[in-house]
């Protein structure tokens, strides 16, 4: 998985410049004999959605600022999708986070490769029992599903 977390800072045309143009060389001289699937993260992702489907990558991370059917409805039918529950929702009481959750999974459940993940990372602070609400959660649903 590649990561640039700092990715929304810059202008389109920089990202193009200075991050998706190295995640793409990066992906192609990667040795990946048994051919993994290789995830690219950037943090503010909506805007360079086009362009990280250009590096190469199997699947995209999204972080939570961005409306993810949107993008599951606009992506090539082999790049899968990852993301992009709200990390701050960890701090939210149980009936919220379990709505949320939810709320997500069964939003795509019609979108074959949908990687259930945060929309970034956890803070040091978060509960980790919220944590594994959350991975209870999706492990239930998926059981529901299968």
């Amino acid at each position: 998985q590649l990561f640039d977390t700092w990715a929304g800072l810059l202008s389109y045309s920089d990202f193009l410049e200075y991050s998706s143009k190295y995640m793409k060389r990066i992906i192609l001289e990667l040795d990946n004999p048994r051919n993994a699937p290789i995830t690219v993260f950037c943090k503010h992702s909506g805007l360079f959605f086009d362009a990280l489907v250009e590096t190469g990558a199997q699947i995209i991370g999204l972080d939570h600022t961005v409306d993810l059917m949107h993008f599951a409805n606009k992506r090539p039918d082999d790049i899968a999708l990852q993301g992009n529950l709200d990390p701050y929702y960890l701090y939210a009481n149980d009936d919220i986070l379990t709505n949320r959750v939810q709320s997500l999974l069964s939003g795509m459940d019609s979108q074959p490769g949908y990687i259930f993940n945060l929309g970034h990372g956890c803070l040091p602070d978060m509960d980790p029992e919220k944590i594994g609400k959350v991975v209870q959660l999706v492990q239930s649903y998926r059981n529901k599903v299968i």
